[in-house]
């Protein structure tokens, strides 16, 4: 993802769409997307806004991530031979926390 820099436009998309259809590109390398949209995912209407890529995959993906605060990643899959792509929140686990005691 990280190796051919592409001009493209996504018109009529949302980053959502954008990154749904970069993923298709990688489907021959078992990647299973796993993509959450985001409340503001709206589509650009053409004449105001043309989303447009001007480098590679991964860092288009990782800068529409981090323009939502959201995460992007690949990693292994449950079987051999396949990975997933998360792009969405990061997870919020939280520990426990000790109980609070005063004197």
């Amino acid at each position: 993802m990280d190796l051919i820099e592409r001009t493209m436009s996504y018109p009529f998309m949302g980053d959502a769409m954008i990154v749904a259809a970069i993923a298709v590109q990688y489907e021959m390398f078992a990647i299973e997307p796993i993509i959450i949209p985001t409340l503001s995912d709206a589509v650009t209407n053409p004449l105001e806004y043309t989303p447009q890529q001007n480098e590679t995959d991964r860092t288009y993906i990782r800068k529409l991530a981090g323009k939502h605060g959201y995460r992007f990643v690949i990693r292994p899959g449950s079987t051999a031979g396949t990975n997933v792509l998360y792009w969405g929140p990061p997870p919020r686990v939280l520990d426990p926390q000790p109980v609070l005691t005063v004197d």
